[in-house]
């Protein structure tokens, strides 16, 4: 596609209307009612398990020569 080939009149429409309906929808998502999670899905980030690098996973851990 050369430059500005998606400049056309055509695309420009096409770009218009995917952002429209791009818009729409983020609207929609936003209008719906906020809904509380139970306690026990909430956990605080400090609560969270993370993966840590143990040293029976490094590479070549177990392997002789």
């Amino acid at each position: 596609m050369a430059n500005g080939a998606w400049r056309l009149p055509e695309n420009l429409e096409r770009l218009a209307a995917f952002t429209r309906r791009a818009s729409d929808r983020r609207r929609a998502f936003e209008a719906r009612p906020k809904t509380e999670q139970p306690a026990d899905v909430a956990k605080p980030a400090d609560q969270q398990q993370h993966y840590t690098n143990r040293p029976d996973h490094s590479r070549g851990a177990g392997r002789d020569g």
